[in-house]
C-alpha cells in the first residue's frame, strides 16, 4: 500500500499539465531513447486510457511540444502532441523530428490533417534528413542514480511546465497550472506541512490574478473554495502545533489572547498565568489543567470541560461558561463577576463562598446540592 501511495504522489494527470493535447505523429521508439541525451526529465503521468511517461521539448524556434509514451500499449512508441492553436503545426512537427535527429523512415504515422504538408516539408528538405538510425538506449546502462534517489514529482512537473508556459505568453494556461500546483502542494504528504500549505495558498492567489470574478466566475469560485480549504487547513495545523508545544513545554505567563482552541484537548496543560483573554475555547477539554492566575476574561468557554482544573485566582470575568463543566475544579479567589454561567456545572467545586454560590445559582449555575430540574443543562457545543 505504501508503494502505491508513493507512486500516486508522483503521477500527474496529462490534461492538467499540458495544453498540447492533440496527437499529430507517432514514432516507433522509446521515450528514454529520444530525450536522455538532451537531459530532459521524464515524468510519470496518466490519462483516461493508461499510465504514461511524458517529457516537454522546447524547440529552437521557442515552440514547445510534449512527448508521451503509454506504459501498457501493445505497440511501444512515442506520441508527439502539439497545440492546435499553433500557427503552423506541420512546421512544428518537422522541426521537432529534425531537432531530435529522427529520420522520416522511423515515423510510422502523421495526423491526416497535416500529413500532406509534413511530407512536402520532408521532400523540400531532403538534404536535412540525414537518415540517422535511431539508437535504442539500454535503460540499465543509463546513469539515473540521482533520478532513482529523487524521482520527479508532479510538483516538479507543474513547476517545469510553468517555466515553459509563462504568464505573459499563456496567461489562462499559466493560471490553470498555478491552480493545479496549489492542489498538488495541498495534497503533498512529504516535507513540511506548514510550508506546503503556504505554497498552496500562494499558488491559488497567483491563479486568481488571471481568474478574476468579473471575467471567469466559475474558475474564480473554484480557486476561492480551494484557497479557503488551504487557509483552514493551515489554521488547524498551526493550532495543532501550538497545542503540542503548550503540552510539551510548560511556560508560565503565555500570551494566548484571542487564540482559537475550540474543541482542542488541553487536558492537564500547565497554563499558569496565561493570558487567554477573549480566547475561543468552545467545547475545549481542560480537564486537570493548571490555570492558576490565568486571564480568561471574556473568553468563550461554552461547553468546555474544566473538570478538576485549577482555576485559583483566575480571572473569569465576563467569560461565557454556559454549559461548561467545572466539577471538582479549584476556584479559590477566582473572579466570576459578570460571567455567563447558565447551565454551567459546579458540582463538588472547591473555594466558592456560600454568598457567591447563591449568586451563581441565581444566574443559572448548577450545584450538586441545589434543587431543580437539571435536564436542561445539556448544551449543544458547535464543532
Amino acid at each position: 500500500m505504501s508503494n502505491l501511495t508513493f507512486k500516486q504522489d508522483r503521477r500527474v494527470r496529462f490534461e492538467e499539465v499540458t495544453p498540447t493535447n492533440t496527437i499529430v505523429a507517432f514514432l516507433d521508439a522509446r521515450l528514454s531513447s529520444l530525450v536522455t541525451h538532451l537531459h530532459l526529465p521524464i515524468y510519470e503521468g496518466y490519462d483516461d486510457l493508461d499510465d504514461m511517461q511524458l517529457a516537454f521539448l522546447t524547440l529552437p524556434s521557442g515552440q514547445t511540444v510534449t512527448l508521451a509514451q503509454y506504459e501498457n500499449s501493445p505497440q511501444i512508441g512515442v506520441d508527439l502532441y502539439v497545440d492546435l492553436k499553433t500557427q503552423d503545426v506541420p512546421a512544428v512537427v518537422f522541426e521537432s523530428y529534425q531537432y531530435l535527429e529522427i529520420p522520416r523512415s522511423n515515423i510510422s504515422w502523421f495526423h491526416p490533417d497535416f500529413q500532406e504538408h509534413i511530407e512536402l516539408l520532408y521532400q523540400e528538405n531532403s538534404g536535412v534528413d540525414r537518415q540517422i538510425q535511431l539508437v535504442e538506449v539500454d535503460e540499465l546502462s543509463i546513469d539515473n542514480s540521482a533520478l532513482k534517489q529523487h524521482p520527479p514529482t508532479k510538483i516538479d512537473c507543474f513547476r517545469h511546465a510553468l517555466r515553459i508556459y509563462t504568464k505573459e505568453d499563456f496567461p489562462l494556461y499559466w493560471a490553470m497550472l498555478q491552480h493545479n500546483l496549489g492542489l498538488a502542494y495541498f495534497d503533498r504528504t512529504e516535507g513540511n506541512r506548514k510550508q506546503n500549505l503556504k505554497k498552496s495558498i500562494e499558488c491559488f492567489n497567483s491563479s486568481l490574478k488571471i481568474h478574476r470574478q468579473n471575467k471567469f466566475l466559475d474558475k474564480w469560485q473554484i480557486n476561492q473554495d480551494d484557497l479557503a480549504k488551504s487557509k483552514k487547513s493551515l489554521s488547524l495545523h498551526k493550532k495543532k502545533c501550538l497545542i503540542k508545544y503548550i503540552l510539551n513545554r510548560p511556560i508560565p505567563n503565555r500570551k494566548l489572547q484571542n487564540a482559537d482552541f475550540s474543541g482542542a484537548d488541553l487536558s492537564h496543560a500547565k497554563l499558569i498565568g496565561a493570558d487567554l483573554s477573549r480566547a475561543k475555547l468552545i467545547g475545549a477539554y481542560l480537564i486537570g489543567a493548571k490555570l492558576i492566575g490565568a486571564d480568561l476574561s471574556r473568553a468563550d468557554l461554552i461547553g468546555a470541560k474544566l473538570i478538576g482544573a485549577d482555576l485559583s485566582r483566575a480571572d473569569l470575568s465576563h467569560a461565557d461558561l454556559s454549559g461548561a463543566d467545572l466539577s471538582r475544579a479549584y476556584l479559590i479567589y477566582a473572579d466570576l463577576s459578570h460571567a455567563n454561567v447558565k447551565y454551567a456545572r459546579f458540582e463538588s467545586t472547591c473555594g466558592i463562598p456560600e454568598s457567591l454560590k447563591q449568586d451563581l445559582i441565581a444566574r443559572g449555575a448548577i450545584f450538586d446540592d441545589a434543587p431543580g430540574d437539571r435536564s436542561e443543562s445539556k448544551i449543544l457545543v458547535p464543532r
